[in-house]
């Protein structure tokens, strides 16, 4: 049986808090974490439904990009994005 990580067992709750106040703020750190978070977790559940032709796809180009953004700021001097 699916069992959600403890780390994560509090996002649909506070979401649903969030949503129903209408106390979501952008500029808050914590509110922000707590959108990537499940962004994140949506992500990958979109991955692993899709099948291995697809998902091998998608990661050749996301991972073609985001080398082509490193190369972007390394001619600006710019730092390169931070990577998980």
């Amino acid at each position: 049986m699916f069992q959600l990580s403890p780390s994560f067992a509090f996002v649909p709750a506070s979401a649903q808090k969030h949503v129903e106040e209408g106390t979501f703020d952008w500029d808050n750190k914590e509110h922000q974490k707590l959108l990537m978070a499940m962004l994140m977790t949506a992500a990958d559940i979109s991955a692993i439904a899709r099948p291995w032709g697809v998902q091998r796809e998608v990661a050749e180009v996301s991972g073609f990009r985001l080398g082509l953004q490193t190369v972007n700021c390394c001619l600006c001097n710019q730092p390169s994005p931070p990577q998980r």
